[in-house]
């Protein structure tokens, strides 16, 4: 079991903060159990709370190879393949709208999901930025402003 972590010792890798315990973890938590362990001295020892340990130990039946059960919840309506080719889209034509994205992927999916599948990939708000044409008359300008100040320090 892993040590009791001190003022800024090292964080353990196999868990994060309100994060579930991976299966390493679970495995060793079974494996010191089942060798005689008191679940009150693996809790001082592994940083974790009694009550975890506990439901960690009468849960392993449940589980297959120290795996978390599925989480209840609708399932997902699009592929893998969709959501592959939708995040491909989406980078090779930043300008597009979710109208566009409809149309090209020639699929049934809703104007939301194709909205939620680039946000979950961290993709959010992609569209370019419209910005105004600069005419030529206020290219001319802008030449010349550049040109009588070029020479000036700050100073000036």
């Amino acid at each position: 079991m892993a040590t009791l972590r001190g003022i800024l010792g090292e964080i353990d890798g196999n868990r994060g903060y309100n994060n579930e315990l991976s299966t390493q973890l679970r495995a060793k938590i079974v494996g010191a159990y089942e060798d005689g362990v008191p679940l009150g001295r693996m809790a001082k020892t592994s940083n974790l709370s009694k009550a975890t340990l506990q439901k960690t130990v009468d849960k392993v039946c449940m589980r297959t190879e120290n795996t978390s059960q599925p989480r209840s919840g609708r399932p997902v309506t699009y592929t893998n393949r969709e959501c592959h080719q939708l995040l491909r889209l989406v980078r090779l034509h930043p300008k597009w709208t979710y109208g566009t994205l409809l149309r090209e992927m020639d699929t049934n999916l809703s104007k939301r999901t194709i909205q939620r599948i680039p946000e979950i990939e961290g993709i959010a708000k992609w569209r370019a930025v419209k910005r105004p044409l600069l005419s030529t008359e206020h290219a001319t300008k802008r030449l010349a402003f550049a040109t009588k100040y070029k020479d000036l320090d700050e100073t000036d």
